[in-house]
Formats: C-alpha cells, sequence, structure tokens
C-alpha cells in the first residue's frame, strides 16, 4: 500500500482469502483494518467510477466484467483483459483518469446531490 491509497492494480489483484484474513482479524490489527476499510471504499469508487466516468465510458467493460464475476471468472486477470490494461503505462493512464474522477467527476456529484 503507498500512501492512503491502494494502486488499482493492486486493488484488483488482491486476492479474495487475502481479503476475507484481514477481515476476519480485525481486533488490534490496525493494517488489517486500514486494508479492509481501503478495499471497500476504493472499490465503491472503483464502481463509481466505471460507471459514470465521462458519460459511461467504461460501463460495457464493467457488464462484461460483472458477468464474469457471477459466471467465477473476476479477478485481477480478467479485470486486466476485459478493461486492455496489458502495460504498466495502461495502467497509469486508466489510474489518472481515476484520480481525475475521484477529484473532481465524484466530488461534483456529490455536491449536486448534497441536501
Amino acid at each position: 500500500m503507498t500512501g492512503d491509497a491502494l494502486p488499482l492494480k493492486d486493488l484488483v489483484h488482491l486476492g479474495f482469502w487475502q481479503f476475507k484474513a484481514a477481515q476476519n482479524s480485525q481486533e488490534a490489527n490496525g493494517a488489517n483494518q486500514r486494508l479492509t476499510g481501503m478495499v471497500y471504499s476504493q472499490g465503491w469508487a472503483l464502481c463509481m467510477f466505471l460507471n459514470y466516468y465521462q458519460d459511461g465510458k467504461y460501463l460495457p467493460q464493467f457488464h462484461d466484467y460483472m458477468r464474469a464475476e457471477v459466471r467465477g471468472e473476476g479477478g485481477g486477470e480478467a479485470f486486466e483483459e476485459i478493461f486492455y490494461l496489458e502495460t504498466d503505462e495502461d495502467w497509469a493512464d486508466f489510474e489518472a483518469e481515476f484520480r481525475e474522477f475521484l477529484f473532481t467527476g465524484l466530488r461534483q456529484m456529490g455536491l449536486k446531490n448534497r441536501r
């Protein structure tokens, strides 16, 4: 983990059992508490990004990935294949779009829907 967030590549490649172990060992374990909280919050933000970035730029791939998950064929490698993330440069571009969405698009959505 770098800084306060996981790189997206690490997030999508985090294994279910690794996450489950961290989730099940929370008491007096700050690292597991942070990891679990980070996965939940970044996972939520990633889903928002994939649905709403640039009017749904990634929505068709998101649907494809969710179908793969339902079939038990998800995970990091499937994510890379479906979203065409073949190189470190591809990941860097994807991460930059994600951060742009977090600090502009998602924030604007929140302000617009605030009561």
